[in-house]
């Protein structure tokens, strides 16, 4: 059985293709319909008909399908299948109309070859299970009303029923023993197994390990979004800093201006190194610890519970304000928005008054120009505004002190998208 397991998977745990040579010419045409809709999605971006109509220079998946990210006022002007809409409403995730047939096929190919797997690891589960119970039949199967022996010998294997009750009692202890010994090399094998994909996930990444402590404060230097340093992007890198000091950081700016993509950037770091794991940034980043991370992004409307998008948002609030303390990192984009400006400011203001009053640290993104007027100034939070220079597209920081009127560059753009 064991030979048989060996030679089932290959070195990276994955059903081997010399054992099941069906499996190969799945993952090949996998690997050639891929190929094709990205190749189909590449020219699309290229086509300067289409680029025109796009809220940003890329593709991306939506629903396991490849989408266009298509400015709102621009959907009726791609033909396809809609799979979403941005938080903000400002971006149509539409599937083109030319890769619609390349993604069924895709899918189909997918789909089977799940089929196959699943199909080869049932019969790997069979084969182990029929030797387990070869080793000790289950005790359900035997006919306990015509057997005399006790119940608990009933489950034993006919060898250890002939000895004697001391030399059985010693024969079981040691396969306890034995059993134990497996059960801590199999954890053993998974804490290695868990490490060597952290290091590999860190190269991927071209990740660092940052200093930790518990005392809820980041120090990013560089950072970046860890999904788009995946796809092979070149996302603008950024220093974030919170503190104690300094707890809040408020970003505005227009659409696609790259404030989500810090905000989740900042995210996804917190909760890495939650996980053992590097993140995207400089070498002397810092990210420490924290009881809670906790996130309001995108539409969170509930037509089962009969709540709006804004009061879906609200109960998130009130949510997030009871739990946070010192030791919660929050994440707010687009504060209170859905609603009448006026008073969506005004309850923007007074939520982020009660976070700071709790300790929290926070990054919170918003288009209401009273929230940014009436932001503490340094060092209680720090005001940045993202803006779009002229084509290419990219990101700029601008930080401002006290206004906007007195801002300088910090972080100038490295790239052509985010």
């Amino acid at each position: 059985m064991a030979s048989l397991l060996e030679r089932s998977f290959d070195a990276g745990g994955v059903l081997s293709t010399k054992m099941y040579p069906q499996l190969a010419e799945l993952r090949k045409e996998i690997e050639r319909m891929s190929a094709a809709v990205t190749r189909t999605m590449d020219a699309m971006l290229k086509d300067r008909g289409v680029a025109a109509t796009l809220q940003d220079n890329f593709y991306t998946m939506r629903d396991n399908r490849f989408v266009l990210p298509v400015a709102a006022v621009n959907k009726n002007k791609v033909s396809g299948i809609v799979h979403g809409v941005s938080g903000t409403g400002s971006t149509v995730y539409i599937e083109p109309q030319e890769v619609i047939d390349l993604n069924n096929k895709l899918r189909l190919a997918e789909g089977e070859l799940r089929a196959e797997e699943n199909r080869i690891l049932k019969l790997l589960s069979s084969s182990l299970g029929s030797q387990s119970r070869q080793v000790a039949p289950p005790a359900a199967k035997v006919n306990r009303r015509k057997s005399t022996a006790p119940l608990a010998l009933c489950a034993l294997s006919p060898a250890l029923r002939t000895l004697s009750p001391a030399a059985r009692a010693c024969a079981l202890r040691r396969r306890a023993l034995a059993g134990g010994q497996v059960r801590l090399a199999v954890l053993a094998t998974k804490d290695v197994d868990v490490a060597a994909a952290r290091e590999r996930f860190a190269t991927d990444m071209q990740a660092v390990r940052p200093e930790v402590r518990a005392e809820g404060a980041i120090e990013l230097r560089e950072v970046r979004h860890p999904v788009l340093v995946l796809r092979g992007a070149a996302p603008v890198d950024n220093d974030v800093s919170l503190d104690a000091a300094m707890p809040a950081l408020v970003i505005s700016g227009p659409n696609a201006g790259g404030k989500t993509v810090v905000l989740k950037a900042v995210g996804l770091c917190a909760l890495l190194v939650q996980h053992g794991c590097f993140v995207p940034a400089r070498e002397e980043s810092r990210v420490d610890l924290f009881a809670d991370v906790l996130a309001s992004i995108g539409d969170q409307q509930a037509v089962q519970e009969g709540l709006s998008s804004f009061s879906s948002h609200l109960r998130t609030l009130d949510a997030m304000i009871q739990r946070s303390s010192a030791a919660t990192l929050l994440l707010l984009d687009e504060i209170a928005s859905g609603t009448d400006p006026a008073q969506g400011a005004a309850l923007a203001q007074a939520v982020l008054e009660e976070l700071l009053d709790r300790g929290a640290k926070m990054i919170v993104t918003t288009h209401y120009a009273q929230v940014t007027a009436a932001a503490p100034p340094p060092p209680v939070s720090l005001l940045c505004s993202f803006s779009l220079p002229p084509p290419p597209l990219g990101p700029q920081v601008l930080a401002a002190p006290l206004a906007l009127q007195s801002a300088t560059v910090l972080d100038p753009r490295r790239g052509s998208s985010l």
